[in-house]
């Protein structure tokens, strides 16, 4: 550029109210995500089963079917859930104690 020429520089203008308010919020932990759902939304969970409870949950679909009650697997989780939180303390850790441990995280690709 030449000497005393005019350079301009492009500026962002600070954010609007408005549109502060249409960004989401950044959430920090899970946790606190979980939090911040309301009671009608829905979480998505990934975790692992053995082949085995697999089929139990299969098994257990079948069986509240043949009594006239259809259930998807997340429903039949879910159940399960409502039991364990109805337990007392003792038969909880002793349910607990019983399922075998697995490996985390996802594994090895060949």
């Amino acid at each position: 550029m030449a000497a005393g020429a005019l350079q301009t520089a492009v500026v962002n203008p600070a954010p609007t109210p408005a549109a502060e308010a249409k960004q989401p919020a950044q959430v920090a932990s899970r946790e606190e995500k979980k939090a911040v759902v309301g009671d009608g939304s829905v979480i998505r969970e990934n975790f692992s089963l053995p082949p085995s409870d697999s089929v139990l949950i299969d098994d257990l679909r079948k069986r509240v079917a043949a009594q006239g009650v259809l259930l998807n697997r997340s429903e039949i989780l879910r159940a399960g859930l409502a039991a364990l939180s109805a337990l007392g303390n003792a038969q909880l850790v002793d349910i607990a104690s019983q399922v075998p441990k697995m490996k985390a995280g996802r594994p090895k690709t060949r």
